[in-house]
């Protein structure tokens, strides 16, 4: 399994000039860095991340890894930025994170070990902000979006499509538009009868950074795990 980090955007809300995918935890450690350590730990060492905004910043701090450059960033969302990194790429199981998700190795370990692509969600009612997802009695994706309003829980940014579905992925992500984030290309590959599982991560310390009250609930979660 191949692993994408999209850390392309500008992420202002949390009032940083820097990439947020740089927002420090503690101890000289960003999200950015405990995700690649996390990915390794969990056995997934091929990890590409893809880069936009002050891309030279994020590319000096990690040499280690494989970088794909979004000269777009600036008015694109998701969508493409993953579709970017899946052109660079081969046929292949691949997960995703977003660059502002902190989460534990234990995450990437129940991902590497699925048997159908898979969102990964954290159950509860959530607002406007959050994508949410909805998922049917055997456990299947039926809905996910900003703008559900009967929903299980928020789909935390953490995914895997599998090699046989590879393909249509990418077709589904590529009718997308620049302003649409990728769970668009996963609603639209739902409804082309492509099944994809629903796993819920309610149990783990996972949390999505959009806003300072999010990075202050990643940080205690990360000296948590210290």
């Amino acid at each position: 399994m191949r692993a994408v980090i999209l850390a392309a955007g500008i992420g202002s809300r949390i009032g940083s000039i820097r990439p947020k995918c740089l927002s420090e935890l503690g101890n000289g450690q960003t999200i950015l860095g405990h995700q690649i350590q996390a990915l390794r730990s969990s056995g997934i060492h091929e990890i590409h991340v893809v880069v936009g905004f002050k891309k030279d910043v994020v590319m000096e701090d990690y040499p280690s890894v494989s970088f794909i450059y979004n000269p777009i960033y600036h008015r694109t969302n998701t969508a493409k930025s993953l579709l970017m990194a899946l052109e660079c790429l081969s046929a292949s199981d691949i997960l995703w994170i977003n660059g502002d998700v902190f989460c534990p190795p234990e995450m990437f370990v129940r991902l590497r070990d699925v048997d159908n692509s898979t969102v990964s969600y954290v159950k509860g009612q959530y607002g406007a902000e959050e994508v949410k997802c909805a998922i049917s009695s055997e456990g299947y994706i039926t809905g996910i979006s900003k703008t559900l309003d009967t929903h299980i829980g928020e789909a935390i940014g953490v995914n895997c499509i599998l090699e046989k579905d590879f393909q249509p992925f990418k077709t589904a992500l590529a009718s997308c538009s620049e302003n649409d984030y990728f769970e668009k290309g996963l609603e639209i590959l739902s409804q082309d009868a492509v099944p994809i599982k629903g796993l819920d991560v309610s149990d783990l310390s996972c949390v999505e950074v959009d806003f300072s009250k999010d990075l202050d609930r990643a940080r205690d979660f990360y000296f948590q795990s210290i």
